[in-house]
């Protein structure tokens, strides 16, 4: 069913339309403190994290990979797409394709009732292993307030004026706080659609005045971090990470988001891959989950002592 909810899933997913007609492939906006450079600088050594080629348009969505075969994205991204039309492309930080592999399965998450439900998951296997890229472990948990990054393929942005459609093919990534993990957040503390285990993030402002999961249940904070940043068209299927034990892991796949533009205030949605039905999904596919270390009594103390949340919120 073609709801207004699915069309707004599905913006994040808009690339290979948009390549066709207007060569025009936005992903991550950064805020306009941090700026375009500091985007692509983030991005640069995530070259675990990959885009695709279907039926020779490239970028088309986002992936992570999670084994030497097998790539984690978005099952929206390919829902029509045959195996034999994808390529799996392994770029360097400006784009450059450093290696290839073709693709011989497409496997997908059930999906009742909605993807909102947190199944919106693909597995997609290469035909060849690939060898010299480093697979993402993915996170066993998660806790709202943690600062995570985002990464993906596309144009310039800053959210002033959002994404503006000028494309140079590079990796970029940014940061937020998980500011809600449920079903997915709405402006004004409400909820955008009946769900669950959706990671939902903000982009706030650098004056604070963009807080768009305000009120209600969810308690955002309005003050922007370091970093700042949120998705767009084109950076569905891509992951948002979390440091597990000093190491970059997987805890969301992007859904998609709120609005066409990017600009401040805009919500973007994850599918939290912690819980059960995605991390059975995910390890049938060789998928390895790690935990995090946890912190003795003590640290909580002091942590709490001096404002723990506004620590993790404020921590790059």
């Amino acid at each position: 069913m073609k709801t207004i909810a699915n069309l707004f899933r599905r913006v994040r997913a808009a690339a290979a339309v948009l390549v066709l007609t207007t060569s025009m492939a936005p992903a991550i906006v950064i805020n306009s403190v941090d700026g375009i450079a500091t985007s692509k600088a983030l991005g640069d050594p995530f070259d675990n994290v990959v885009t695709f080629s279907l039926n020779g348009f490239s970028p088309f969505c986002t992936g992570a990979l999670i084994s030497t075969t097998t790539v984690l994205t978005a099952k929206h991204c390919f829902d029509t797409a045959s195996p034999s039309a994808l390529e799996v492309l392994f770029t360097n930080g400006a784009g450059a394709t450093q290696a290839s592999r073709s693709v011989s399965e497409i496997s997908y998450m059930s999906s009742p009732p909605s993807d909102f439900y947190g199944t919106d998951l693909a597995i997609v296997r290469m035909t060849q292993a690939i060898v010299g890229y480093t697979p993402f472990k993915l996170a066993a948990d998660l806790v709202v307030g943690e600062v995570a990054r985002m990464v993906g393929y596309g144009a310039n942005g800053t959210g002033d004026v959002g994404h503006q459609g000028t494309t140079d093919g590079a990796r970029w990534a940014a940061d937020n706080v998980v500011d809600w993990i449920g079903a997915p957040g709405g402006e004004g503390g409400t909820f955008y659609a009946a769900g669950a285990n959706i990671i939902s993030t903000d982009f706030d402002s650098p004056d604070g005045t963009s807080n768009t999961l305000d009120g209600g249940v969810f308690n955002s904070s309005p003050d922007a971090i370091l970093y700042e940043g949120t998705t767009a068209p084109g950076d569905s299927g891509g992951p948002l990470l979390v440091k597990r034990n000093g190491e970059w892991t997987v805890a969301g796949i992007l859904l998609g988001g709120t609005t066409s533009t990017s600009a401040y205030g805009d919500i973007s949605w994850w599918t939290d891959v912690s819980h059960t039905e995605a991390r059975n999904f995910i390890e049938a596919a060789g998928g390895e989950f790690v935990a995090a270390v946890p912190l003795p009594a003590a640290v909580w103390l002091m942590l709490a002592a001096l404002g723990g949340l506004a620590l993790l919120r404020r921590s790059a």
